[in-house]
């Protein structure tokens, strides 16, 4: 939204044109299941929006270790946030046991409407595979003014 002339400019209009960064990391690990998704603990991050039609991009990236060979599986993060989950997923498949690695990947989405929002991590982990700490979430908040 441009600014007209005459027009007045307030400080909370100003601090809306700067985006805001926000970060996390993991403060444990997911262990390996049967694909079953689970919460990463410690990327859950509270964020207030406060107009319509702000955009969030993310960034996160996910230190894996596996235990024991995975086969055909793979471990799958994704970002999540209330709304929805992210289209783009970090993917990382180990064939061989003690396996490590780090994926990352990012995804932007538009938020509709002002109000508080979680986002945060989820993980797919098969059996012999850990997620392990270092996992981090960066979501940037652009707002409209």
């Amino acid at each position: 939204m441009a600014f007209s002339p005459g027009q007045f400019i307030t400080a909370q209009r100003i601090n809306r044109l700067q985006p805001k960064t926000y970060w996390s990391q993991c403060s444990g690990a997911v262990t390996g299941g049967a694909g079953t998704a689970a919460d990463i603990a410690g990327t859950s991050i509270p964020i207030t929006v406060e107009t319509d039609g702000a955009t969030a991009a993310m960034d996160w990236s996910v230190a894996v270790y596996a235990t024991g060979a995975m086969g055909t599986n793979a471990c799958v993060v994704r970002a999540f946030w209330d709304v929805n989950g992210a289209p783009t997923f970090a993917v990382f498949d180990a064939q061989a046991t003690n396996y490590r690695s780090t994926v990352s990947a990012n995804w932007v989405t538009p938020i509709g409407t002002a109000g508080t929002y979680t986002f945060k991590l989820n993980g797919s982990v098969f059996t012999n595979s850990t997620l392990q700490i270092y996992t981090t979430l960066k979501v940037q908040i652009m707002e409209i003014a």
